[in-house]
C-alpha cells in the first residue's frame, strides 16, 4: 500500500487512526484539517482542489480528512480507502467531548451526514469498483491492526 485514504464523519477517528497506520506502514501522512486550517491559509474552492491535487499526486502518502468536494482525486489515486462509518451518536458524544477540550466541531455537518455524506460517499466510491474500501460501522475506536489484517 503506497496511497490510503482514511475518510468519515466528524469526530469518527480518522486522525487518530490516520497517523497511527501511516506510522506502520511508513508512510507520509497528511492531515487534511492541518492542510486547510493552517495558519494563513485562505482557500478558494479552486486553489484548494489545485492544492489537494497536488497532494495525492504523489508517490506515497496516507491522507486523513473526508472533504467529498475534491474526494473524487485522492479516490482515483488510493490504493485503500478506510472508511470509517460509526453511528452518528457515537460520533456526537465525541464531538462534544472533543469541544470540551477547547476544539470547535462542525456539528451540523454530523447531523446532516447520514442522510447526505454517507450517500455521496457511497456514490463517489462506486465510481471505482475495483478499489480496496474497507468500511468500519461499529461504535469503537478502529485500530491499525483492524485495517491491517
Amino acid at each position: 500500500m503506497e496511497r490510503v485514504a482514511v475518510i468519515g464523519p466528524v469526530a469518527a477517528g480518522k486522525t487518530t487512526l490516520g497517523r497511527a497506520l501511516a506510522a506502520v506502514l511508513d508512510l507520509p501522512w497528511i492531515d487534511l484539517d492541518d492542510v486547510y486550517y493552517a495558519d494563513g491559509a485562505t482557500w478558494t474552492d479552486e486553489t484548494w482542489a489545485a492544492h489537494h491535487r497536488e497532494l495525492v499526486a504523489r508517490d506515497r502518502w496516507l491522507v486523513s480528512g473526508d472533504y467529498r468536494a475534491v474526494a473524487a482525486d485522492r479516490f482515483a489515486r488510493a490504493d485503500l480507502v478506510v472508511w470509517l462509518d460509526p453511528p452518528t451518536w457515537w460520533c456526537a458524544v465525541r464531538a462534544v467531548r472533543r469541544s470540551r477540550r477547547g476544539r470547535l466541531d462542525c456539528l451540523r455537518w454530523l447531523r446532516r451526514y447520514p442522510r447526505h455524506g454517507r450517500l455521496e460517499t457511497e456514490r463517489a466510491l462506486a465510481v471505482w469498483p475495483d478499489l480496496d474500501v474497507r468500511r468500519f460501522t461499529a461504535a469503537r475506536n478502529v485500530t491499525v491492526a483492524d485495517v491491517v489484517s
